[in-house]
C-alpha cells in the first residue's frame, strides 16, 4: 500500500523526513506530470519554469536548497520569493508567466509544500482524463493560478513512494 503524502492539496512532513533524495522523488513525480518543457510563443521549446515563495527559517531555506539541487540536475528553471501567502504566490506566478508554483511554509515541526499550476495550461495528462476536455474536445482552461489536480497528487506521490532519487552520471 502506498502512502499518501498530500491532504488537502498540501504535502505537510516532519522537518527531519525531508531529504535530498525526498525532494528529488517529490520532482521526479512532479516533472512526470508536467513535463520538463513548455513550446514557447515562437515555437521553440523552452524549460518548464517555477516560482518558490519560501519563508525566511532555517529548515525551509534547507528544503528549497533540496529543490534546487534537483531543479538543477533536472533542467528546470526557477526562481524564489521571500514570504509570498498562498495567494500573492498563485496571483505573482501566473501574471509573471511561471508554469508553477510551489509555496514552502513552516507549520510547527512540520514543513508544508503546496504545488500550484496554471489554469491556461493544464499539465501533463490532465487534458486527456474526463472533465479535461470540455464537449467540442478542446481543452478546457482558466485564466487563473490552480491547485495541482489529484492525478498530479498520484504522479508525487507515487514517486515518493516508488524512487530513491535522481540518477546523475558524473
Amino acid at each position: 500500500m502506498l502512502k499518501p503524502y498530500f491532504r488537502n492539496g498540501v504535502l505537510s512532513e516532519k522537518i527531519d523526513s525531508i531529504t535530498p533524495g525526498f525532494i528529488e522523488a517529490f520532482s521526479i513525480g512532479l516533472i512526470r506530470y508536467m513535463g520538463d518543457s513548455r513550446t514557447s510563443k515562437s515555437g521553440m521549446e523552452r524549460p518548464l519554469s517555477v516560482l518558490f515563495s519560501v519563508e525566511e527559517d532555517e529548515e525551509v531555506k534547507n528544503v528549497f536548497g533540496f529543490f534546487k539541487g534537483a531543479f538543477e540536475t533536472i533542467g528546470i528553471d526557477y526562481e524564489s520569493r521571500l514570504n509570498l501567502e498562498r495567494e500573492a504566490l498563485k496571483k505573482s506566478f501566473f501574471d509573471e508567466n511561471y508554469d508553477c508554483g510551489i509555496l514552502i511554509k513552516r507549520a510547527g515541526e512540520d514543513i508544508n509544500i503546496e504545488v500550484f499550476e496554471r489554469g491556461d495550461d493544464i499539465g501533463g495528462l490532465e487534458a486527456s482524463l474526463p472533465g479535461g476536455v470540455n464537449f467540442e474536445g478542446k481543452v478546457k482552461s482558466v485564466d487563473h493560478a490552480v491547485d495541482i489536480p489529484q492525478i498530479a497528487v498520484n504522479h508525487i506521490e507515487h514517486a515518493l513512494n516508488t524512487e530513491t532519487g535522481l540518477d546523475v552520471l558524473k
